[in-house]
């Protein structure tokens, strides 16, 4: 590569210059290839990894779709076929025996009104933000940030219940934003961990750590904090060897 460098920079330059002018063009040369070859390499691995993260939304819906589906078929089809043999039968008894009739469509209220329960827990389900999906599209973020994402007791955390899932999944956002935006770090560390009492969540980087000028909304950490007090919880916000996040939530039960 030294020697094409010099020789093109030494043809081009020594039609209408001199030898020192064509040494020049040709380190110039050697010199902006490695930073070509850098940007372009930067921009397919930017590319493969905005790929990556498509193809694991996809992934995340269609198993969400086939869950819901699956969901919907076991608890809601027995009881519209239920309900539907209810219909015909009160139908049929509506002259012979009004009063079993309306035994049969008192049944029929009763069993539909269970099933919209049902329908708004599934909802209720699809609307929440749990741990495992946050981790990976946050990870895909920071690797997008060049920032290397670490966890600790990971598997442990997604046992936990889902009302504590969803409410780290909110801070972990919040976090990770806050990471990407100020921190220049090149690591996260997540340490999930519990005892009788409390599940906790560490959060630290080896970034710039929190600059005392800038307010809390700068970081979003008020936001992490009214999440937290909103559980009955405790949070702190510390710099050591970079910003450092404790947080805990207390266990109900």
């Amino acid at each position: 590569m030294l020697a094409v460098g010099l020789y093109i920079g030494t043809m081009l330059t020594l039609k209408g210059g001199n030898l020192y002018e064509a040494l020049i063009n040709g380190l110039f040369i050697i010199l902006s290839l490695p930073v070509a070859y850098y940007s372009s390499e930067h921009r397919r691995r930017h590319i493969q990894i905005v790929q990556d993260n498509e193809r694991l939304t996809y992934i995340v819906k269609k198993a969400e779709r086939e869950r819901i589906a699956q969901e919907l078929h076991d608890n809601l089809g027995q009881s519209f076929s239920v309900l539907a043999l209810k219909a015909e039968l009160a139908k049929k008894l509506a002259v012979k025996d009004p009063a079993l009739a309306s035994q049969q469509l008192d049944d029929i209220a009763k069993t539909a009104r269970a099933d919209l329960d049902l329908v708004r827990e599934i909802v209720a389900g699809l609307r929440k933000d749990l741990l495992v999906q946050t981790l990976a599209q946050e990870s895909i973020n920071l690797k997008l940030a060049k920032i290397g994402l670490k966890t600790d007791g990971e598997k442990t955390a997604l046992n936990w219940p889902e009302d504590i899932q969803e409410l780290l999944a909110q801070v972990i956002k919040e976090i990770s934003t806050n990471c990407i935006r100020h921190s220049g770090a090149r690591d996260l560390t997540l340490i999930f961990s519990h005892d009788e009492t409390n599940y906790y969540l560490k959060a630290s980087d080896d970034g710039q750590g929190f600059k005392t000028d800038l307010s809390k909304e700068t970081y979003g950490l008020s936001g992490i904090q009214k999440r937290v007090a909103s559980f009955g919880g405790e949070v702190s916000f510390r710099n050591q060897g970079g910003a450092v996040i404790e947080l805990s939530l207390p266990k109900k039960g």
